[in-house]
Order: structure tokens, then C-alpha cells, then sequence
């Protein structure tokens, strides 16, 4: 019973084990007297949180003192474990000293040894300390610090006069460094960015979050370049339901005069917001959908996406030309309906073709409403009908520039039936589409315009099935017949590119009268039922509405082969008319546990009629990995015509359980906010050495 009194004062006092039932201790021998109680030769106490060993223990009941003496260790949660060669506890100021302690986190694999240790509830006071998560007899790389803390409870390390080793040589210095253990979602610093630029100087950012709540939290994120400038952004997210998510962020940066006029940089000061929320379940029904999004993004130029862009992702970013929308859709069995504002922003000063841009030019679709009634079925038979209407509001701020409100209605009735046991599927349509088009603009240049087209289609198509004895083959052959017929035409339109091009974005996409043959063919693996093969043809045949003379469109091949990892495909178009193939695209992709792959070729000839340019491209990317560790790497982008790549690197990646390592060359074309918007390339050596689970530091020189 006295066994069982001592360490549940122990425990209840030092370690906070809230629940400490069926605590036991084992020891060779116990001894005890008025003011003591000594326990000698390997002593182990354990309860359900805690398990202790140490060679002796004395609890002195008069000043309710505990010390664990030789060997000490503790083991919580099967988590938390610490050892040390003596531990003094004084339950009453809820102190203890350690003497030459070891405290290790299973979660992160966090260790630190320090000669003298100090803990005043749940802080840790450290002195002449190392820390690291590699190998503790020889890390790879470890921090050193004369001082710092380790709060237990909110996890979080505190180093002052700091020193980052590489094995034994020392490769970098601060004052202070700080960094949490826990990677749950709570209140804390995120782990840092460090880097060296010779362009940009010392690189440091380090986002604070702010987590009050379950459902919403921000992040503050300051960034500092020694030779560049300074800046910084603020990311808010709430959710304001189960089915909807809120994210705003803004921010800015502000470039050194110095840095700005070498660079020959437009802006000074590089800012910016994006707005992003999605809402489902906003008005819907158990037997409907709706859905709300709203993007609202601007800046002043590119400056403000490359100043966050860390890793040098300049082809994931969205570049100068912005789309603002909101966007709200209602879904039930029969009806959809949707209204969606757009705003279109540009903030380069010309664009490709060297001409000037001007906001105030540019159409807004302000706004776009859509209705669609989906197939019905009349009086329970194969007589169908659907119908589609939209309505656009096409404006902008240039009076000189003429913009219109324009109405598209479809209305498509259909009959279908079976001939020869179901083996032919016969349809026959008739679709009616027009447009009704009111012109905006003073004085009124351009005449309000209407247009009726009646189209009559047959659609003749079979599908067959057959079974081998480990594969399922699929076959399928349709071909369309249409016919169009112009009822009513009046006013200013763009039906061909015989009319004016400025009436181009209100125009009428004008059906000629065709035959479309398309066929389609897989094959599946009987057993498990995956792909492994598909093939399409498409041939669409125009025909002349005056003189019934014939003209074959390129024929569109496709070839899919699938396999366990990935794909290997062919897609051409065949000109019938120059007998050439002017457009093929080939690509192939693979991933194993041990191999990357994915190249894509792609070469296009001038073709006015398939509106084709001249063109050919390579992407390579890949990575090969040897013994789940070790990796290198190469991509590309290049453009064979141009004989120009915008992205090539190459890299080696190291992945261990401590520390990680990725060492590149980078060349790339870049956007930059320059006076004249002008990309410009830049050669990167990179090195980012990632300290698991700290954080990272990176560094990169640009070279000639």
C-alpha cells in the first residue's frame, strides 16, 4: 500500500496523469522511516499514461521531494520519453531538476540532450543544449544552443544563440530560432523559409497562425530579402458551414529603389487580393443541388504571385491576365439554371502582337444567364425534347468599341426506335436555334440582328459486345446526318469570317451541312474489368449548301493503350484535302514506386482551315528513384521551331527520415513586372536542405 501512495503522489504531482488508476511499483527491496521512503534496485513503476525505471528512489514525506537516482527514464503515452542520469522533483513548487537529460518525441522523432535541465510545470529550462531527429550517436545535422525552452503542453522550442551543424562543421548562426513539434491545427509559428539569393540577398519568412476556433483561422505571413525588399501577406479561411469554405488573402511587397531601377521594374509597390468562396446546399432540396462560387482577384501587375512564389513555380502561376466571377447554379431532375458574372482584367502594357492593351477595351460578360431543360420523354414514349436558353451582357468602358446583349434559344425534339432485334438504333431530330442581338453604342453604328436556323438530323448508330476468354470487346459506329436550313436572317451578325471581325464575340455559330462518322472501340480485362485499350475515329464531312460539292474535314485518329501505371496515347488529324497529317500529338506516362515518366510531343502545320499554326513541342518529366531514397530528376519544355526551351532542370533528390535534400540547375522564362512586361530568363542553382520536422533552408544563385 505505501508502494502504491508514493507513486501516486509522483505521478499526480510531476507528470499531471489525470487518471491514474492501477498504479503499481516493482523494486528488489523497499525501505522506509518517519520522513522517508527509499525503493532500491531496479525500481519500476507504471500506471496506464506513465512507465519509470531508475536504480533508486527517495520520497521524502516532510518536504514532499522525490529523486530518481542512476538511469533514469520516462515513458508517457507510450509517446513522450525522457532520460536523464538523476531527476529531483519538488512536488510542492511543482518543480524538478535533470541532470544530463534526454527528452525524445515519438511523434516527431525530435530528440534533445542537455547537461542541465530545469522544468517548472510544463516548461523544460535548458542549458548547453542539442537537438536534432536523425540518428543520436551521429546526427547528420543538429542544432546547438547555450539556452531554451520546450514547452510540453503547447510544443513548442525556443533556442537563443543558435548554431546549425552539418556532422561537426558549423554552417549557420541566429540569435534566436523558435519552432513548434506539433502538427496538429492550433495557434503557433509555422516552420520558417531561409534562403540565400545572390540576386535577392538573405531570404527569411515565417508564417504566424492564428487558430481561436475550429472553423475559421488566418495566417500572417511577413517575408524579408535583404537586397530586394520586404512584404508580406494575410490569408483569412472560415467556414461558415459544413458546406462552404471562405479564403482571403492580400498582400504586397515593396522593392528597394535600387533593386527596382537595375531590374528595370514598373512598380515599386506590388499588391494585390483574391477572394474564394464555394457554398453548396445554399437553397437546395433533397432532391436538387445548387452551388455558389465567387473568385475576386486583382493586382497591379505579376510581381504581386512571384513575390509568394518561394519555389520558383513560375508555370503554376495564373500570370497577368486576371478572371474575376461569380457564378450560382440550381440542379434538379429536369431543370438547370445558372447566372455567372465575369470580369476580365489585364495588366500588361501590350500584349503579344506588340499592341497596346487598355483596360477599358477589354468585353465583360456582365451578366450570363442560362436555363436547360434536360431530355424529357412525352406520354411515355421515345419522343423527346429539350431546351436551352442564354442570355449574355457583353460591356465595357470604350464608347468607341460596340458591345450588344444577345439572347440564344435551342429547342431540339427527337424520335428514336430500334430496327433488326435492336442491333440499329435509329434517331430522328429536328433542332431549331436563334439569336437575338441589340447592339449597344453611340451613335448606333451597327444594326440589332436576329437569326433563326432549323437543323434536321438522322442518327444512325449500332453497338456490339463480345467476349473472349480474358477479354470483353466493345465496338461502336454512329453517324450523324444534318441538315440546315436558314429560316430568317436580318440585321448586322457574324455568321462567317466573310463579316465584320468586331461583331466576332456576339456572332452565330452557323451549322453547314454535314455528315459525322464516328467510331469507337476498348477492350477490357474480363476479370478486374480495367481498360486496356481504346480507339476513336472521327470523320466529319461538310457539303455545300449551293453547290452540294463535298469537303472532307480532317480526320481525328486516337489511340489509348493503359497500363498499370499509366498510358501511352496518339491523337492525329489527317487533312484530306493537302493528304498530310498536321496535327499530331503523342504522350506517354508511367509511375511505379521506383519510375517517373511523362513526355508529350506535339508538332502542328499551318492550317487556315482547322485554324492550326505552325508549331512543335517537347515536355519531358522525369524521375528515377533508387532504393526509395535517392532520386534524380530532369524536365523540359522545349520548342523544337523555336529551338527555345522555357523550362529545363535537372535535380537530385534525397529523401531520409530526418532530413531531405534537392540540389537542381533551373532554366526557365519568367514573367516579370517589368516596364515593357517583357519575360525574361533566368538560370538557377538551387540547393533546399529540409530539416525534418523544423523546416527548410534554401539557396540559389542566379548564373550566366
Amino acid at each position: 500500500m505505501k508502494k502504491i501512495v508514493v507513486v501516486f503522489l509522483f505521478l499526480c504531482s510531476m507528470l499531471i496523469a489525470e487518471n491514474t488508476n492501477d498504479v503499481q511499483l516493482l523494486s528488489k527491496s523497499i525501505k522506509t522511516t518517519k520522513d522517508k521512503i527509499k525503493g532500491f534496485g531496479n525500481v519500476v513503476i507504471f500506471s496506464p499514461q506513465y512507465y519509470l525505471t531508475a536504480k533508486e528512489i527517495v520520497y521524502d514525506k516532510t518536504k514532499k521531494t522525490l529523486d530518481l537516482k542512476k538511469d533514469v527514464s520516462i515513458l508517457r503515452d507510450n509517446n513522450f520519453f525522457s532520460l536523464s542520469s538523476n531527476i529531483f522533483i519538488n512536488f510542492e513548487k511543482d518543480t524538478a531538476n535533470l541532470g544530463n537529460v534526454t527528452i525524445f518525441d515519438n511523434n516527431t522523432g525530435v530528440w534533445i540532450k542537455s547537461q542541465d535541465a530545469n522544468k517548472t510545470k510544463q516548461t523544460y529550462h535548458l542549458k548547453q543544449s542539442r537537438l536534432s531527429s536523425c540518428d543520436c550517436k551521429s546526427p547528420l545535422w543538429s542544432i546547438k544552443f547555450t539556452s531554451g525552452d520546450y514547452d510540453t503542453q503547447d510544443k513548442w522550442v525556443n533556442t537563443y544563440n543558435t548554431r546549425l551543424y552539418i556532422k561537426k562543421v558549423p554552417v549557420l548562426y541566429l540569435p534566436w530560432f523558435g519552432f513548434s513539434t506539433d502538427d496538429t491545427r492550433r495557434t503557433g509559428v509555422l516552420h520558417p523559409r531561409i534562403g540565400l539569393s545572390n540576386k535577392e540577398g538573405f531570404l527569411y519568412s515565417q508564417s504566424l497562425f492564428v487558430a481561436p476556433f475550429k472553423n475559421w483561422d488566418f495566417e500572417l505571413t511577413p517575408q524579408f530579402r535583404t537586397k530586394r525588399g520586404e512584404g508580406g501577406y494575410v490569408q483569412y479561411r472560415w467556414a461558415d458551414s459544413p458546406y462552404s469554405f471562405l479564403q482571403i488573402k492580400t498582400g504586397g511587397f515593396n522593392e528597394k529603389r535600387k533593386y527596382q531601377l537595375d531590374n528595370d521594374i514598373k512598380n515599386q509597390i506590388h499588391k494585390g487580393y483574391n477572394i474564394d468562396y464555394i457554398r453548396d446546399n445554399l437553397f437546395a432540396s433533397k432532391d436538387s443541388q445548387d452551388g455558389l462560387t465567387i473568385s475576386i482577384n486583382d493586382m497591379n501587375d505579376i510581381g504581386y504571385e512571384n513575390f509568394q512564389d518561394l519555389d520558383n513555380n513560375s508555370e503554376t502561376l495564373n500570370g497577368s491576365k486576371l478572371t474575376s466571377k461569380i457564378n450560382y447554379f440550381y440542379n434538379q431532375n429536369r431543370h438547370f439554371a445558372m447566372v455567372e458574372f465575369k470580369y476580365y482584367k489585364d495588366t500588361r502594357n501590350k500584349d503579344e502582337y506588340g499592341l497596346d492593351i487598355k483596360q477599358k477595351e477589354i468585353l465583360q460578360q456582365l451578366p450570363k444567364l442560362k436555363y436547360h431543360n434536360y431530355l424529357t420523354s412525352w406520354f411515355g414514349t421515345n419522343f423527346t425534347t429539350s431546351f436551352d436558353i442564354e442570355s449574355n451582357n457583353y460591356t465595357n468602358d470604350d464608347d468607341t468599341k460596340p458591345t450588344a446583349k444577345t439572347v440564344d434559344t435551342k429547342l431540339d425534339f427527337s424520335y428514336s426506335f430500334h430496327m433488326f432485334d435492336e442491333f440499329i438504333n435509329i434517331s430522328l431530330g429536328k433542332n431549331l436555334h436563334s439569336k437575338l442581338i441589340q447592339y449597344n453604342q453611340e451613335p448606333q453604328t451597327y444594326e440589332d440582328a436576329k437569326y433563326l436556323q432549323s437543323q434536321d438530323v438522322l442518327s444512325l448508330s449500332a453497338n456490339l459486345l463480345k467476349s473472349f476468354d480474358t477479354l470483353h470487346h466493345t465496338i461502336g459506329l454512329k453517324v450523324d446526318f444534318v441538315s440546315p436550313n436558314e429560316i430568317d436572317k436580318d440585321g448586322d451578325i457574324y455568321t462567317n469570317s466573310d463579316d465584320s471581325l468586331i461583331l466576332k464575340p456576339f456572332g452565330f455559330e452557323k451549322i453547314e451541312k454535314n455528315i459525322n462518322i464516328l467510331f469507337n472501340q476498348s477492350f477490357y480485362d474480363k476479370t478486374t474489368l480495367r481498360h486496356l485499350f481504346n480507339h476513336k475515329i472521327r470523320q466529319l464531312i461538310t457539303i455545300d449548301e449551293h453547290t452540294n460539292e463535298q469537303d472532307k474535314k480532317a480526320l481525328e485518329n486516337e489511340i489509348i493503350y493503359y497500363t498499370k501505371g499509366g498510358y501511352m496515347t496518339n491523337k492525329i488529324k489527317y487533312s484530306n484535302n493537302t493528304n498530310e497529317i498536321i496535327s499530331n500529338i503523342s504522350e506517354l506516362k508511367d509511375t511505379n514506386d521506383y519510375f517517373n515518366l511523362s513526355l508529350k510531343h506535339s508538332k502542328t502545320k499551318e492550317n487556315v482551315k482547322n485554324d492550326l499554326k505552325k508549331d512543335e513541342t517537347i515536355i519531358i518529366e522525369t524521375t528515377l528513384k533508387f532504393n526509395k531514397y535517392y532520386g534524380i530528376g530532369y524536365e523540359q519544355n522545349y520548342n523544337i521551331l523555336d529551338d527555345v526551351s522555357s523550362l529545363k532542370e535537372y535535380f537530385v533528390d534525397i529523401q531520409k527520415r530526418c532530413w531531405a535534400i534537392k540540389v537542381g540547375l533551373k532554366d526557365q522564362i519568367v514573367s516579370t513586372p517589368t516596364i515593357e512586361n517583357e519575360a525574361t530568363r533566368e538560370k538557377i542553382l538551387y540547393f533546399n536542405f529540409l530539416l525534418k520536422p523544423i523546416g527548410g533552408i534554401d539557396k540559389e544563385f542566379l548564373y550566366e
